[in-house]
């Protein structure tokens, strides 16, 4: 019982404990927490494969276009490199995407990042929790929460993820996964049942670091599509 209970008041402790910025946060049609996995059982090349794929993305046109389609014609964007329950800090902090250059700059900072392959164990429950963290802390406010894991790995160490959704479902931020199916045949399963969740969460797969950034361009696409019916969400004050 114990063992249930503790992520639960971590993750609530991130939620009520955390205070909003001084000023008035500046408005966005979505604010979006990009999750790398970058843990012991990823190697370099998929390390390389999910940073260039993501810094691909940012070039394309579509996304582009996608990520100007709301009301507010910006989102808000932040990138964690993460492993074990103490390596969650921002790679790249929130800033504001408004026009093609912003997203081209931010394509050269996430292909800038470091790709040292790093000794830490796989941490999903609690990149989960501090991707919440990260999200509360943003300067930037908005009815859309999301946080986009990728991943090809299941939690090895911390809080179990599926003890921490219905938290994150509760306070309204979306989770939604990119899996590389190049090892555990079961990986899309075990994200659809232990971590994503939302009001219409998805598990986009990739076969392999092959078919990577054809799967994260049509995942971003999907996300940063303007969708009137999302502002019936249920936000945080």
């Amino acid at each position: 019982m114990i063992k249930r209970i503790i992520p639960h008041l971590i993750l609530c402790c991130v939620l009520v404990l955390s205070t909003k910025p001084a000023r008035a946060a500046e408005p966005v049609d979505v604010l979006l927490l990009m999750a790398i996995d970058a843990s012991a059982s990823v190697t370099q090349k998929v390390l390389d494969s999910q940073i260039e794929g993501h810094a691909a993305a940012f070039r394309d046109p579509l996304v582009q276009s996608a990520l100007r389609s709301g009301p507010h014609g910006q989102i808000g964007v932040a990138l964690m490199l993460w492993s074990n329950p103490t390596d969650t800090n921002l790679a790249i902090p929130w800033r504001v995407l408004r026009q093609p250059e912003d997203a081209r700059r931010l394509a050269r900072d996430i292909t800038a990042l470091p790709r040292d392959e790093r000794a830490g164990s796989t941490g999903l429950g609690a990149a989960l929790v501090a991707g919440a963290r990260h999200i509360r802390r943003a300067p930037y406010r908005s009815l859309r929460q999301i946080i986009d894991v990728s991943s090809n790995g299941f939690s090895n160490i911390g809080p179990r993820p599926e003890l921490i959704k219905p938290d994150l479902y509760a306070a309204g931020i979306e989770v939604n996964a990119i899996v590389i199916v190049d090892e555990y045949t079961w990986l899309e399963r075990y994200f659809s049942e232990s971590v994503v969740t939302g009001p219409a969460p998805f598990v986009m797969p990739a076969g392999g670091i092959e078919d990577y950034a054809d799967a994260i361009l049509r995942k971003l696409i999907r996300e940063l599509s303007y969708r009137p019916s999302s502002h019936g969400l249920r936000t945080r004050s």
